[in-house]
């Protein structure tokens, strides 16, 4: 578990209060192991403490922190935080910590100027268009933090090529 207590946190959640949790998270990086052969992933939304809590006891090979899809638009920013929160905290953790951000016209470049400060190993960029986005993309997310861009349509692949 990250935290022995999850009440404190939950109360500044019922408050609305992003600005505390977000006073909370630490720029430090945890010991990490990165696996050489990924076999397993896990995805969980950032919203979800007792799922964040876990982050450190979990047996996968890479975990997926999702502020996308799997958030509801009214508790994206607080989630943002909460992932942050988590991430920062993990003394130890011995899968692929990945932040799955929203689309970069969509809140997602705000998203990887907060958490290039707690440094995921990765950063997911859904929705990649053009060589444009791939571009921007790369001149947001800071260089030590690895890249992984999802392409989804077939025209985004043919833009691409």
């Amino acid at each position: 578990m990250v935290f022995r207590e999850l009440d404190e946190l939950e109360e500044l959640i019922k408050k609305g209060d992003i600005k505390a949790i977000e006073g909370l998270c630490k720029g430090e990086q945890s010991v990490r192991f990165k696996p050489t052969f990924i076999r397993t992933a896990l995805m969980l939304s950032a919203h979800r403490l007792k799922h964040l809590n876990k982050l450190d006891e979990l047996e996968a090979d890479v975990v997926i922190v999702n502020l996308e899809d799997g958030v509801a638009k009214a508790q994206k920013p607080m989630a943002l935080r909460l992932a942050g929160l988590f991430l920062s905290h993990l003394k130890r953790v011995d899968s692929l910590t990945v932040v799955r951000v929203n689309p970069l016209d969509e809140g997602g470049d705000k998203e990887i100027d907060f958490l290039n400060h707690i440094c995921p190993d990765a950063i997911r960029v859904p929705k990649i268009r053009s060589k444009d986005d791939v571009k921007k993309a790369l001149s947001l997310i800071d260089p030590k933090i690895e890249i992984h861009l999802s392409i989804e349509t077939k025209e985004a692949w043919q833009n691409l090529s």
